[in-house]
């Protein structure tokens, strides 16, 4: 509800007649206290439950982690060879060939001479 202001002079019949209207609404305001379109206040609009935020986060807390290792497991991993990714790949995709090799020997028609294709051309040496 918007109420546009308005200045009137003192001890003018519309001075008065400002003042009972203010008087009433005052009053109005008064007797609508309970009802939401006079009074402030957040809406409910989820339910309870979906609104409550738990938190999980307790802090930095100390902990003892144990380790056991033998001087041959230490020996082994400071001599073991690093890795790269790229030679992980190549790895990976010479393993592929190989079992792609593998499965297609497994079938002998898979296999075909490359002597006896080449066997009609003639190689002539002087």
């Amino acid at each position: 509800m918007i109420i546009k202001q308005t200045a009137v002079n003192q001890d003018t019949e519309e001075h008065t007649r400002c003042t009972q209207d203010n008087k009433d609404y005052d009053i109005l305001k008064q007797a609508k206290i309970g009802s939401d379109s006079y009074m402030n206040r957040g809406s409910q609009t989820l339910n309870l439950t979906q609104k409550v935020k738990s938190q999980n986060y307790k802090g930095f807390i100390q902990e003892t982690k144990e380790v056991t290792a033998s001087r041959a497991d230490i020996d082994d991993a400071s001599k073991e060879e690093k890795i790269t990714n790229a030679k992980k790949q190549e790895n990976a995709y010479l393993k592929s060939i190989n079992d792609i090799m593998a499965d297609k020997l497994k079938n002998p028609n898979s296999l075909f001479d490359a002597e006896a294709l080449a066997s009609h051309i003639s190689i002539v040496t002087s």
